[in-house]
């Protein structure tokens, strides 16, 4: 099967996400693309402790910052339905937190493929955000 690219525009889109989610006061501890093997697609991995208190009852309401963080940031190659809003919890975060450490408002590209952390297969990641 044929694996979709990431293309630079939407990693470009997704770094002006962090620093625009940053500016409102909704820092992400995590922030990664992550391919979906299952799927073929890739999705933008959202997580911080502002979003949690909303994951999952009230998870409409952590879309809206998303959306709203979008629209201000006038972002042409990412849309809401390229994100997926994980709790800061979440299984996959927890296994690959000891992989990389950035500051709590840093960005990096530290790209993986074809990896098994704690138990975890990746086929494909790329993490913009681990504070």
């Amino acid at each position: 099967m044929a694996e979709e690219a990431l293309v630079e525009s939407a990693v470009t889109d997704s770094v002006k996400l962090v620093e625009e989610l940053d500016r409102r006061g909704d820092t992400p501890s995590n922030v990664l693309w992550y391919f979906f093997s299952d799927a073929e697609t890739w999705r933008l991995l959202v997580a911080g402790e502002t979003f949690d208190p909303f994951l999952p009852k009230d998870e409409s309401q952590a879309y809206q910052k998303i959306a709203r963080a979008i629209g201000s940031a006038k972002l042409t190659s990412l849309s809401i339905a390229d994100v997926k809003l994980v709790r800061t919890d979440d299984s996959l975060l927890r296994a690959t937190r000891f992989v990389i450490k950035t500051p709590a408002n840093g960005v990096v590209r530290a790209h993986f493929r074809d990896n098994t952390f704690n138990g975890i297969f990746v086929k494909e990641m790329l993490v913009l955000r681990a504070a």
